[in-house]
């Protein structure tokens, strides 16, 4: 921190100039951080569980490199998916409800509903199963990390 002294008042007065000076870098720097507080308020707990949740999103869509996930199926690229799949879910969904989420547990529901709808639909033998059941093996090895940060933020 590089603390400016104050430049005394034209027309030249001593005293004032050595009153002004007189403060203690260590007392304006005290009083810069207290400043630097007041202007930057803690995050709220809701506000620091959404960047859990933010976080656990990019974790999911990092994993989904094909994008497969991503958006909606449609019946157009999925035949008769909306007959199988009674409750649809991806990644999209999940991103707009990421400041609504009350929980993490909420947030997990949807991941699994994405993946577990996903096995469903595709058969074992093929890449769509074993790519979901890839993502969730990662997610339920990286959900006590989140948990932990959930709580954490809680706390604040």
């Amino acid at each position: 921190l590089k603390l400016k002294r104050p430049r005394a008042p034209e027309g030249g007065d001593a005293e004032g100039a050595g009153a002004a000076a007189a403060t203690k870098p260590s007392e304006a720097a005290a009083g810069a951080a207290a400043a630097a507080r007041e202007k930057k308020p803690r995050l709220r707990s809701r506000d620091a569980r959404v960047l859990v949740y933010e976080e656990a999103w990019k974790l999911l869509s990092g994993w989904d490199k094909q994008r497969v996930f991503l958006h909606p199926v449609t019946d157009d690229i999925a035949p008769r998916y909306s007959e199988i799949i009674t409750s649809p879910m991806d990644l999209s969904t999940i991103r707009s409800k990421l400041t609504k989420y009350k929980s993490l547990a909420a947030m997990d529901h949807d991941v699994v509903l994405m993946l577990d709808n996903c096995m469903k639909y595709n058969g074992q033998d093929t890449s769509f199963h074993a790519l979901a059941a890839s993502i969730k093996a990662k997610w339920r090895g990286e959900l006590p990390r989140l948990e932990r940060e959930e709580g954490e933020a809680l706390e604040r």
